[in-house]
């Protein structure tokens, strides 16, 4: 058995390997390598585990991000929900884990960040707990879902939506319409905003596989949301939409199509993706019928001894928050993708 790093004559056994893998998810697929290396000159240092036929028994997608204090971290995937170890066999844990910390003292990094469902976890790795997905199991009867799943709340805000006159609009054409309004939505949360060529690198790379919903309240986008598939899964890593509007519901609208999307493409599950307990965004998620998984943000310490504590509850940029509310959407939309290589909590 031997741990190596990724080179590029082990791609199609990369994708074979996640392909089978039932517990391999959207982020170990090997396109989102390419993506973030595209997209902010990450350096990415993925690790394969080959048993003694050569055959790949356990993958780990990591990237080296510096903060803009210069300090190093390694982490399993930024800015997504999970990823982590994905392996066939419990023998490749001990390896890959091994290499990963090979490779963060040899950077002299902080830690390793391995982003985990709790069920995927590693026994006595120090976790961080504080955020959870939402999975909703579809039913092949979209009605099914409308009358047994969501909540009457739900069902008679996706009624207002539609008596609104909200029209809903699909493609790939339409990225620019979900990118000012997620750019909008970003800057009044208080949050850097991902660059244009990102979405574009993304539907470029997914291409059918990835699908650009937008809400419009007459000829204007209010909403929008970015769908992937990943096997028998859709997740929405992308969803935003205009504050002024919320009383509108055109996220209920939003949530509802990605919903009949899935079932429409015989899909098994709708992936909401994460949100930290007790918000309101995990409450919103609630509604759905969906089951929240917790996931277990593990960590291999090198530099560092301690976790990041960073969410929606606890958020050490709290003043710069305030502050970025408060920036015109140029100056937000100028600088955001140039802050977002240097945040490993995102």
């Amino acid at each position: 058995m031997i741990c190596l790093e990724y080179n590029d004559n082990l791609k199609q056994k990369w994708i074979d390997f996640v392909e089978k893998n039932p517990k391999s998810c959207l982020y170990h697929d090997i396109l989102w390598k390419d993506i973030l290396e595209k997209s902010y000159s990450l350096k990415s240092r993925y690790i394969i585990c080959l048993d003694d036929s050569k055959e790949i028994i356990g993958i780990l997608p990591l990237f080296e991000i510096k903060n803009i204090l210069g300090n190093k971290y390694l982490v399993s995937i930024p800015y997504f929900t999970s990823a982590g170890l994905c392996v066939s066999k419990t023998e490749a844990i001990d390896n890959l884990l091994e290499k990963s910390q090979e490779i963060s003292k040899a950077l002299k990094a902080q830690y390793v960040e391995l982003r985990h469902l709790n069920n995927q976890s590693i026994k006595n790795l120090p976790s961080r707990l504080s955020f959870t997905t939402s999975l909703l199991k579809l039913d092949k009867d979209e009605n099914n879902i409308w009358k047994d799943f969501i909540t009457d709340s739900a069902r008679r805000n996706i009624k207002k939506a539609l008596r609104s006159k909200l029209t809903i609009e699909t493609g790939d054409k339409y990225i620019d319409d979900f990118y000012k309004v997620y750019s909008y939505n970003m800057r009044d949360l208080g949050t850097p905003v991902m660059s244009h060529q990102f979405f574009i690198n993304i539907v470029e790379s997914f291409k059918e596989r990835a699908k650009i919903v937008i809400i419009r309240r007459e000829n204007e986008a209010i909403a929008g949301m970015l769908l992937i598939k990943h096997k028998l899964t859709l997740y929405d890593p992308f969803v935003s939409s205009l504050r002024e509007y919320n009383d509108l519901r055109p996220n209920n609208l939003l949530y509802w199509e990605a919903i009949k999307f899935g079932v429409s493409n015989n899909l098994s599950y709708f992936d909401l993706g994460r949100s930290t307990i007790g918000t309101g965004l995990f409450n919103f998620k609630s509604q759905w019928g969906a089951s929240h998984i917790g996931l277990s943000y593990q960590y291999l310490f090198n530099k560092s001894s301690h976790a990041p504590v960073c969410d929606a509850i606890n958020n050490k940029y709290q003043l710069a928050i305030k502050i970025w509310k408060k920036l015109p959407i140029c100056f937000t939309n100028f600088l955001g993708p140039k802050l977002i290589p240097f945040l490993p909590e995102l």
